[in-house]
């Protein structure tokens, strides 16, 4: 069920952005020469994509992963307040 759900959702987003140059990516200046800046700015640009994909598709996700995210944001919050 949640397999399902990852392909009809993410799947071919996530197999593009790995298709996409991994250094672009890189934002430990130490590992680039390129601008960390801009590298930052294509990472955000990817996170945030995925994140609207999640997001706009939370009517087909599977109540295991409402569960386990429900989990998370329970956890995170604790450790943060």
């Amino acid at each position: 069920l949640g397999q399902q759900y990852v392909d009809v959702t993410i799947r071919r987003l996530v197999v593009d952005i790995l298709a996409d140059d991994p250094d672009q990516y890189e934002i430990d200046p130490h590992k680039t020469e390129g601008d960390v800046g801009s590298h930052m700015a294509c990472l955000v640009g990817a996170c945030q994509r995925i994140l609207d994909v999640i997001l706009t598709s939370i009517p087909l996700c599977p109540p295991s992963f409402r569960m386990a995210a429900k989990h998370l944001q329970v956890r995170l919050l604790s450790m943060l307040f």
